[in-house]
């Protein structure tokens, strides 16, 4: 790493005090995510433009639409569907963006105008300029950018369980929810498609009765008969299109439009199979990552409702926890933490070795004292024998005030810089 690097990275304020939104704020919510300047600011300095910057476990794909944002291609890779979901949706919203922000006007009035929400508020926008665009041409240019194509994602999401979702709901707000689906599965564009069922598989925790926290949805914890509430499931869809419309208002792209393709895998890295298919992208240059923490959440139980809208049963999403690295269920085991370090350290070692065009790996970990946490310093010794420099260790705390994972005990992170030797 050179010296004016060096300095670049040591001037910021690593705790970002400062709340600024990004591209993803609200777009779902999903827990253990990192701020959105953590990565963007690792990216900047780290690459260059048009370089591809590679994330193993992109979550809702934070880091991926940073790097886009940035004028850099990614790939992502997740193992989560609802993250799968987001992500996608996310980057395709960030090449929509970069490519001209009145496509995204075009994808909201499309919505809209579907699920018929213009009864509901007051329409969002007056007029907008690519009236003429068509939703094979979104779709079209989408996949000349983005691989998989929108189909593929498409198909990943089947029939509703509704005997599932019923538990958690007032009966008329699940009646109308279904309503919402079906018109869902009326648009014409599949990307706008696979937005819609985005924007309605983040209201699904809100317009539950199990309102106490996210975390007892995921212990499975069904609302009582007495808190069954009725709710408007379209006004939450309104205020969603709302805030996307405020988001990307707010947002400033820099730099061209990446000339790579960008890519995203669903992969279970329990497979010990590599995600990155290198005969399909030339090069990658930089890695930023915050994987799962050890015995720290059960992503995929948090996501049960929307699970339950994609037509998983509770047994997929138990096959999905066993498959996590870290998952919060395996932390009885007396051997958890040890398996999440071989576990994660197996995935990435595999990764970069595979990768020769890699220039710098950045990994963002929970540590209360670098010097006391045997488990994550065997994780970065095996970085450094695997023939790897460990160029800079930075520390930061975590603003418990905006922080979703503030339910646990982790505030301190470490931001790990490695570069290939």
């Amino acid at each position: 790493m050179n010296k004016v690097i060096a300095r670049q990275l040591r001037q910021i304020d690593w705790d970002f005090p400062f709340h600024r939104n990004g591209f993803l704020t609200g777009l779902h919510w999903y827990p253990g995510t990192f701020p959105s300047p953590l990565p963007a600011s690792l990216i900047e300095a780290l690459s260059q433009h048009n370089d591809t910057v590679l994330d193993p476990f992109c979550g809702i794909g934070t880091a991926p639409s940073e790097a886009i944002r940035l004028g850099r291609a990614c790939v992502g890779v997740e193992m989560n569907p609802i993250g799968y979901l987001v992500s996608y949706v996310a980057i395709g919203l960030s090449l929509l963006l970069k490519k001209d922000p009145e496509y995204l006007r075009y994808i909201e009035h499309n919505v809209r105008t579907h699920l018929s929400l213009e009864k509901h508020g007051q329409t969002l926008f007056t007029n907008f300029g690519i009236s003429a665009v068509t939703s094979g041409e979104i779709d079209q240019w989408l996949e000349s950018k983005l691989s998989p194509p929108p189909q593929a994602v498409l198909s990943e999401i089947r029939k509703p369980r509704w005997d599932l979702l019923a538990p958690w709901f007032d009966p008329d707000t699940i009646a109308k929810i279904q309503v919402i689906v079906h018109a869902i599965n009326e648009i014409d564009s599949v990307f706008v498609r696979l937005c819609a069922y985005t924007m309605i598989s983040d209201r699904l925790r809100a317009l539950s009765s199990q309102n106490k926290s996210w975390g007892h949805i995921a212990d499975n914890v069904l609302p009582k008969k007495s808190e069954i509430r009725s709710k408007d499931p379209a006004k939450a869809c309104l205020m969603w299109l709302r805030q996307l419309e405020q988001r990307t208002g707010q947002i400033a792209c820099q730099g061209p439009m990446p000339r790579r393709k960008s890519y995203l895998v669903r992969h279970d890295w329990s497979s010990g199979k590599n995600p990155v298919e290198l005969g399909r992208i030339p090069s990658i240059e930089v890695l930023v990552t915050s994987p799962p923490y050890s015995n720290a959440i059960d992503y995929s139980k948090a996501q049960r409702l929307s699970l339950f809208l994609m037509g998983f049963s509770e047994e997929d999403i138990s096959r999905l926890v066993k498959t996590e690295i870290g998952a919060r269920a395996k932390r009885f085991r007396p051997d958890s933490t040890d398996q999440w370090e071989h576990a994660l350290g197996d995935a990435l070692v595999t990764l970069i070795d595979s990768i020769k065009s890699l220039q710098h790996i950045v990994l963002v970990l929970p540590c209360r004292d670098l010097t006391r946490d045997p488990t994550v310093n065997t994780l970065l010794k095996r970085l450094e024998t695997s023939g790897h420099t460990k160029e800079m260790i930075i520390e930061r705390s975590i603003n418990q005030l905006r922080t979703r994972q503030s339910w646990t005990s982790i505030s301190r992170e470490i931001i790990a810089i490695f570069a290939r030797k």
